[in-house]
């Protein structure tokens, strides 16, 4: 199965399309913007997805995830790949932060209300995940900022990678768990969902 990435240009304008048999409805062809070095292409869930190539093993593969609202998280979060960055936003229209993104997928594709804020969404009762043992769907908290609280959050997508909203300069991307930033700033896991 394969999709169509091109480069547009030399500012790593790309523009990705799922291939024609892929199990997800999803439309990406719409242009991403990246300010990184290099990208690369890695089958994710049956699809072809380009994003920025860093530090990682990009060449293992993932099945699905037999539940449809774990598919559905993630098959929502890569069609708002590019979605601008917002403090306090949690809506595909005003842009997203990080937790404003884990909620909106949550509750959009399984119903599920969780808090606002990533400091009351590590509180959240559910079970603890080893890094080693992580499944799609699994909400990541990260140290982004001095000391080892938690700041950041994210959603694990299979092959060592995951879905967040960044920052304001990236907006909603997908990162490697490999990249030394994320992998240094990794906090723990939960499986909300199983």
């Amino acid at each position: 199965m394969t999709g169509c990435v091109n480069r547009q240009s030399e500012n790593q304008s790309l523009v990705a399309s799922p291939p024609p048999s892929s199990p997800f409805d999803l439309s990406l062809n719409r242009e991403l913007h990246y300010q990184q070095k290099d990208t690369i292409d890695t089958s994710l869930f049956g699809l072809k997805q380009a994003f920025v190539a860093q530090e990682g093993d990009f060449n293992r593969t993932q099945k699905p995830s037999n539940s449809p609202a774990i598919n559905g998280i993630i098959s929502r979060g890569v069609s708002l790949l590019g979605t601008p960055y917002r403090y306090g936003g949690q809506s595909v229209k005003t842009g997203f932060d990080c937790s404003g993104l884990v909620g909106y997928l949550y509750q959009k594709e399984a119903g599920v209300d969780l808090p606002r804020s990533t400091s009351q969404l590590i509180k959240v009762d559910a079970p603890r995940v080893a890094k080693t043992k992580l499944k799609p769907g699994d909400v990541l908290f990260f140290a982004t900022g001095r000391g080892r609280q938690v700041s950041h959050t994210g959603i694990y997508i299979g092959n060592d990678n995951f879905i967040h909203s960044a920052n304001e300069r990236k907006g909603v991307r997908i990162d490697s768990l490999n990249n030394n930033y994320w992998n240094v700033s990794f906090v723990e896991a939960k499986r909300i969902l199983n």
